[in-house]
């Protein structure tokens, strides 16, 4: 139950006025089992008092809290309220000109998260776009914002697997494991990285459909269609080919302890190849 000692320690260190202290009780609660093991109406009951207790801090601290929150609401299915308590934290933070921090942006991924969900695709990307850009000029202090990265660029490329947009869905998933190999947060089987591979099992899968409905329609076609078939063919040997190697790396990241990141949880089943 570590979540909860350390959510509770936070509660003590808040009524004797210690709130550097309870800031580091509830980063490691951030870390706790409450959200790794899926736990989220019980992480729920925990954060909702904890957030309360956190209005005493420094503006700029409150996020760890809120963010958290939200995505457990998000996990549990309530965008509608995440979206609403990230909106109130976010005006705050625009009417202070704080939109180029780490706090805004970690809010942002978030609430981007919500529009997912409710399949708002265009405006959680453009958001999602600004997130990314601002990741570029600032390299990540600490592992969290490592995986607040990769996150991003997971979170666009569950949109593209949403759209059915696959060639899209190779390129996200290809920035997000480079990234991925250079962060010290991303041992080389990570569960995180097994979720990337079997996106893009499904999408060499899908491009490779789509390349011999070509083939097989140009193979009909006398004349100069006949070499377009031949290529077409060769494209989807090849991504049939990354199918299986990506479907092998993705075993090999499954056999690690599987723990659910905000963005990839309970809500988020990607298809088939």
């Amino acid at each position: 139950m570590l979540g909860h000692f350390n959510l509770s320690l936070a509660e003590n260190a808040i009524m004797q006025n210690d709130y550097k202290l309870a800031e580091d009780r509830v980063m490691q609660a951030d870390l706790s089992e409450l959200t790794v093991d899926g736990n989220f109406e019980k992480a729920k009951e925990a954060l909702e008092p904890c957030l309360q207790y956190f209005e005493h801090l420094p503006k700029d601290k409150i996020h760890y809290v809120v963010r958290q929150l939200a995505d457990v609401l998000i996990e549990l299915g309530n965008p509608e309220e995440a979206m609403a308590l990230l909106q109130k934290h976010l005006s705050k933070l625009h009417a202070q000109g704080k939109m180029d921090t780490i706090a805004y942006n970690r809010l942002s991924l978030s609430f981007a998260d919500a529009e997912i969900l409710l399949g708002q695709h265009e405006a959680a990307q453009t958001r999602l776009e600004k997130v990314k850009h601002w990741f570029d000029l600032h390299s990540p202090a600490n592992h969290t914002e490592q995986l607040d990265h990769v996150r991003a660029l997971i979170a666009s490329m569950r949109i593209a697997v949403r759209d059915m947009e696959w060639e899209m869905v190779q390129e996200h998933s290809e920035k997000a494991l480079h990234l991925a190999s250079e962060y010290s947060s991303f041992s080389p089987n990570n569960y995180h990285k097994g979720y990337i591979y079997q996106a893009r099992v499904a999408s060499h899968a899908q491009i490779a459909r789509m390349h011999l409905e070509r083939a097989a329609s140009d193979a009909e076609t006398v004349g100069t269609q006949f070499e377009s078939a031949i290529t077409h063919t060769q494209v989807a040997i090849t991504h049939f080919r990354g199918a299986n190697a990506d479907l092998r790396e993705a075993e090999r990241c499954a056999q690690s302890h599987g723990h659910f990141m905000p963005g990839i949880g309970t809500y988020d089943r990607l298809p088939r190849g």
